[in-house]
């Protein structure tokens, strides 16, 4: 029947005369906000009227009524909650058996489909593809399907970062040591490193020789004004750099069996990012901050998120804004979802 089953049931079974003031069971269920308090908890708010006790008490009193069964392997009362904990291996054996009889897939179908967008993998190019990224790429794989096997309308989306000061520093590297030569093979890690190398040489100058350093930030920066403003011989370089590494990424696509139905980049977003900060700044959704542009988010706990530095320059929050933009409007989509890391969160 499944882990859920086995703790309604269960319930069912130690509220005896009790459950209809407990009301709808299934929904009352909830998830504890750490993986070790356990899988389920029910709430005991609603019976401490009817029984006159406090939700902790009644909380001691199921728990303790109730043995593990099923799937369940432990039962425990954390303060007002019922917590139970679930057995991965019977729930694994309840998953193949539904398999076998052909019950999952209609078990596993929603009632209400939505048309839902999963961005995931997200590389950098002129960077090396890392292990995080394959943590991403499997977990946002793994929804897709999961969502897909609900019965929902799903786009697989990637966003790849292939613009900003990153890039330019790799390509300030070749720029200015035209005797390195280009590997024929690895050439993402070679560009990786180019990445590297650029960035600690600024990091030792900014130590030993500051006026040098400021010069070389310069000569970065007049290379990321030549992407965006179309230099011949910047945009050559970087657009053939840049399809080594689109290239490369495939190949690991290709090896993981992983497929999108859409590719973002965020050369394409970075002048509808500014846009989008003038007309929310004409709103007075975003407000002005030491010449800075911030969307003011204290009420929500999330302080100031800065939109626009004080030089004008964009950031990558605003390059997200264009990009969640597009996604509602040329996709029609009900639903967007990122997979990122967790530090990543209030982002």
């Amino acid at each position: 029947m499944g882990f859920r089953a086995d703790v309604l049931r269960a319930l069912e079974g130690a509220l005896g005369a009790d459950v209809a003031a407990a009301g709808d069971l299934d929904a009352a269920l909830t998830t504890p906000p750490k993986i070790e308090m356990g899988d389920l908890a029910f709430p005991c708010f609603a019976l401490a009227k009817v029984k006159k006790k406090a939700p902790p008490a009644i909380a001691a009193e199921l728990a303790a009524t109730i043995a593990p069964t099923g799937a369940i392997a432990k039962v425990q009362a954390l303060g007002p909650f019922v917590n139970f904990h679930a057995d991965p291996a019977k729930q694994l054996d309840d998953l193949c058996q539904r398999l076998v009889d052909g019950r999952f897939d209609a078990e596993a179908r929603t009632d209400a489909p939505a048309r839902v967008m999963i961005e995931f993998s997200q590389p950098n190019t002129h960077k090396l593809f890392h292990v995080g990224h394959l943590r991403n790429v499997v977990l946002g794989d793994a929804l897709v399907r999961a969502f897909r096997a609900r019965g929902h309308d799903v786009v697989a989306a990637n966003y790849y970062g292939d613009f900003g000061i990153d890039v330019a520093k790799c390509l300030w590297w070749i720029r200015t040591r035209p005797e390195e030569t280009v590997p024929v093979e690895h050439r993402i890690a070679w560009l990786g490193s180019c990445y590297v190398r650029a960035t600690q040489l600024v990091a030792e100058l900014e130590e030993s020789d500051p006026e040098t350093a400021t010069t070389t930030k310069a000569s970065i920066r007049e290379v990321l004004r030549g992407m965006e403003e179309g230099d011949p011989e910047i945009r050559a370089l970087y657009e053939e750099t840049r399809q080594w590494c689109l290239d490369g990424f495939q190949a690991i696509y290709d090896q993981l069996d992983v497929r999108f139905d859409h590719d973002f980049f965020e050369s394409q977003v970075e002048h509808e990012g500014q846009a989008i900060v003038d007309e929310q700044l004409a709103k007075g959704v975003f407000v002005e901050s030491q010449g800075a542009i911030i969307c003011d988010l204290t009420e929500e706990g999330l302080g100031a998120c800065l939109v626009r530095k004080g030089d004008g320059a964009s950031l990558y929050m605003t390059w997200d804004l264009a990009l969640a933009r597009r996604k509602f409007d040329d996709f029609d989509v009900e639903r967007s979802m990122y997979v990122v890391g967790s530090e990543q969160r209030h982002h």
